[in-house]
């Protein structure tokens, strides 16, 4: 006699959530960058990489020629995908607030997280608050309550998936430039 079964995956949300993750050279001379697309259960789909010298400061105002770079890598992460998420998430440290305002227009709905303490955003940005140490600024298209991106949302975060995928991003990251790729 089989064991009964239920089938439980058709409680999670279609589609992917892209998370964005930034890390400086340790020489101080480049960023790596991930885009590392999930599901909703947290399972690897995509992973790209790249890298970006930083470009020479000393012209550029303060914090403006970091910026220029992040941008560019971020672009070049974000053309290089094949599948398209629903809901993009970086951390704010990694992010500057003027990357998604200014440099880049996305049309999906994208969010700088926050884990504690004070974070320069954006006047435009949405802020929300997940939980006491945990904020989200939505830098464009904050998601309606019952929209697809808010429910996937939802569900990463009550799978506890809202952070833990940066930790896995930045495993392949490391993994990959240690393979000699740059």
């Amino acid at each position: 006699m089989p064991i009964p079964v239920t089938d439980n995956s058709n409680n999670r949300p279609d589609g992917l959530a892209a998370f964005l993750k930034l890390s400086d050279e340790e020489n101080g001379k480049g960023i790596r960058g991930a885009l590392f697309l999930v599901d909703s259960y947290g399972r690897p789909v995509e992973f790209y990489f790249s890298r970006i010298n930083l470009v020479s400061q000393f012209l550029w105002r303060e914090g403006e020629a970091r910026r220029s770079s992040v941008t560019a890598l971020v672009r070049a992460l974000f053309e290089s995908t094949e599948k398209l998420p629903i809901v993009i998430l970086c951390l704010s440290d990694e992010i500057p607030p003027k990357v998604f305002s200014e440099d880049l227009l996305i049309e999906i709905p994208a969010c700088r997280i926050s884990t504690g303490g004070i974070t320069a955003h954006s006047v435009t940005d949405k802020v929300e608050s997940l939980d006491e140490s945990t904020d989200i600024f939505w830098v464009n298209n904050e998601p309606m309550p019952e929209s697809h991106a808010r429910l996937f949302l939802e569900s990463l975060d009550t799978s506890k998936l809202i952070l833990e995928p940066f930790s896995r991003a930045q495993i392949g990251l490391d993994e990959a430039f240690a393979a000699g790729t740059s």
